[in-house]
């Protein structure tokens, strides 16, 4: 594994993705009844201390799966309604479980927020950007997340959720055999589960230490479990989705559009609406091939789609102001810069510190600092060189990363600078277009969940 990353693909999103739907069989309880109004009233009972609507829900949502009412991805759904990134909730799990210290639903809770947190102090920098405090930090949480899990194992007589989220645990730190074993435990308790096939088919990629030959076998094994036709389009969409960032990475765009197609087409025999980051794969790989039609059909896919996550805007920014259709890139560069992508902050500075007659823009000296200098506090060379050149102190302890993504090769400079103001946004996305296809390479399935 080269690096950890904390924040998932969001081609995992739609790969495992979980029914919104409630769970079967909901009891006509005054608790029940208000959560079909609000999908967030678990969160709220657990701020408020409303500990006996927690156990209610709950409970009534174990009952349901364990009676076959309910899926795996229900059950998950309901505990998933917990969850926010926030230190203060730590003491609400620990109080709940104070208040029902027997409650399976209780430790659970506790032993994945645990495990989200361990996600959360870690950060989402290289490994090599990331400090000793943090990787302690996250594994003193990851312990601790065990130590919960391994509990909750001993009070339901069927604590599936305990083994998903051991794998997980064990996705970020433990060994093949660890993760092999949870995996066998919860199928033996749910052999038709979709969520745990899926976990761990994300922990065989290469990244992970497993092989694609390892991925293919497990496959093949699920296939010859009958399991169900979409459930086995899902895993094959994991497979085709690793390959499809190996070809992007690589710069080999035949095999990234290949590749990116077959997660398409498998989204629909899995009858789900294929990810953001498919879809935009695909229509990155098309635009580096010359098949200009094909990336327009893919983009206007995404059309009433509200894209969230900084490489799908980067990247669709760059297709548009490669067409120079700089007023559409523009939003969706900025966007993407807001959500902390050092390149689109880079571009966004660098386009307010020069202007732009093309977006009639002013320039703004002040402004484009301010970018460029969130671009260079994450350590994109650019930024440091701009602010070098420009007579701005470079940001503290960076170093170049030769290769690494989203940092612009010291030959594209004469690219980035012989524009005019006019046509400087398109300048430097042509500049990126041979430095970044490729997007951070994900990690943990899940894993903020």
């Amino acid at each position: 594994m080269q690096r950890i990353a904390a924040r998932m693909l969001m081609v995992l999103v739609v790969v495992v993705g979980f029914s919104t739907s409630r769970a079967a069989g909901l009891s006509d309880t005054p608790a029940a009844a208000t959560v079909e109004a609000s999908e967030t009233q678990p969160l709220q009972w657990l701020k408020a201390g409303d500990y006996e609507a927690l156990e209610q829900y709950y409970s009534q949502r174990l009952r349901d799966y364990e009676a076959g009412n309910a899926s795996d991805e229900d059950l998950y759904a309901s505990f998933r309604k917990l969850y926010e990134d926030a230190w203060d909730n730590e003491g609400n799990f620990d109080r709940w479980v104070q208040a029902y210290p027997a409650s399976y639903s209780a430790v659970l809770a506790r032993g994945t927020f645990l495990y989200r947190r361990a996600w959360s102090v870690r950060g989402d920098k290289y490994l090599n950007e990331t400090t000793r405090e943090q990787v302690n930090s996250m594994s003193n949480y990851l312990a601790r997340a065990r130590a919960a899990l391994f509990e909750s194992l001993k009070m339901s007589p069927k604590p599936y959720l305990s083994t998903l989220y051991l794998l997980n645990v064990d996705i970020l730190e433990g060994s093949a055999a660890q993760r092999r074993h949870w995996y066998e435990l919860g199928t033996a308790m749910d052999p038709n589960n979709s969520l745990l096939h899926l976990r761990y088919m994300w922990s065989l990629r290469p990244r992970w230490g497993g092989s694609y030959r390892e991925m293919e076998a497990f496959l093949h094994q699920c296939e010859e479990q009958h399991l169900k036709p979409t459930l086995l389009a899902r895993l094959g969409m994991l497979i085709h989705a690793d390959l499809a960032e190996d070809g992007m990475s690589a710069g080999d765009q035949n095999k990234a559009l290949d590749e990116w197609d077959q997660v398409l087409k498998l989204a629909a025999a899995a009858n789900e609406t294929p990810g953001t980051e498919a879809v935009v794969g695909y229509a990155r790989a098309a635009w580096d091939l010359g098949r200009r039609a094909d990336a327009d059909r893919a983009l206007a896919k995404l059309s009433d789609q509200n894209i969230n996550d900084a490489w799908s805007l980067s990247q669709v920014g760059f297709i548009y102001a490669s067409e120079h259709r700089d007023v559409d890139a523009w939003p969706l560069l900025l966007k993407s810069a807001k959500l902390n992508d050092r390149w689109a902050q880079f571009t966004v500075g660098k386009t307010m510190f020069l202007g732009s007659p093309d977006l009639h823009m002013q320039a703004d000296h002040d402004g484009g600092i301010e970018w460029i200098r969130r671009s260079a506090d994450q350590c994109f060379a650019e930024a440091n060189r701009f602010l070098a050149a420009h007579g701005y102190p470079q940001s503290p302890g960076c170093t170049a990363r030769p290769g690494a993504p989203g940092v612009l090769k010291p030959q594209w400079m004469a690219t980035v600078t012989q524009w005019g103001l006019g046509g400087l946004l398109a300048g430097l996305v042509v500049a990126w277009m041979a430095a970044r296809r490729s997007r951070t390479r994900g990690a943990a399935p899940e894993s903020r969940s």
